[in-house]
């Protein structure tokens, strides 16, 4: 019985509560546990293609400005 206890309980990395390995968030702190693997690989590729954007909008205004002088 302690054993099954056990593998169901985890440590939060935020505030080190006690908490079911089927939460999302620590009842504790608040904090977010598990994250969808979808999830986490939509914010990656959204974060490249905000990099990528930033990036071409630094070069065309290099490029003007370059054109200007």
């Amino acid at each position: 019985m302690a054993n099954e206890i056990n593998k169901n309980l985890v440590k939060c990395k935020v505030c080190s509560g006690i908490v079911a390995t089927s939460a999302r968030r620590c009842p504790h702190c608040g904090a977010r546990l598990k994250m969808h693997p979808v999830l986490g690989c939509f914010l990656w590729i959204v974060g490249l293609i905000v990099l990528f954007i930033i990036v071409m909008v630094f070069l065309v205004l290099f490029m003007n400005y370059r054109k200007i002088r």
